[in-house]
């Protein structure tokens, strides 16, 4: 996979040796993926809106056809970002605080299970196959990969 980014990337001014270069390709990874989820803190199981609640280290699940909240899910220590899979039936959220992600299930809005990542996970999306969720951690300079 390094190979791929390689070839997408310019080559910074040290060369390619990551080992003396203040350059990695996970910083690029990561700038992606934060740009692409730091954004969307609202995300859409339809027709349920996802929102972090960051103080009150909750979910909020928004009815989005009456605009009404419909429950409130205690989740980990400063939530952040949201992401639900193709399917919408799971959604991911990140625990600044927790160093984790919590898993709802949005048929029941539950929490299934709650994983350990790296530290100040913001970023989190999901393949389109809903195999795979892949974390940002701001604090460690890490992608977590959760199968």
């Amino acid at each position: 996979m390094q190979q791929s980014i390689r070839q997408w990337l310019p080559a910074p001014s040290c060369g390619w040796q990551l080992s003396r270069c203040r350059f990695r390709a996970t910083d690029w990874l990561m700038g992606w993926l934060a740009l692409l989820l730091f954004l969307p803190i609202v995300t859409l199981a339809a027709p349920f809106a996802y929102i972090t609640n960051h103080g009150a280290s909750s979910v909020s699940v928004i009815d989005t056809a009456t605009n009404t909240v419909i429950t409130t899910i205690p989740v980990g220590l400063h939530p952040y970002g949201v992401a639900v899979n193709a399917s919408g039936t799971q959604a991911y959220v990140t625990n600044e605080g927790g160093h984790s992600v919590t898993v709802i299930n949005t048929a029941t809005n539950t929490v299934t299970a709650t994983v350990q990542v790296g530290i100040t996970p913001e970023g989190v999306a999901v393949n389109p196959a809903g195999t795979r969720v892949y974390v940002a951690n701001w604090n460690s300079d890490t992608v977590s990969v959760i199968d």
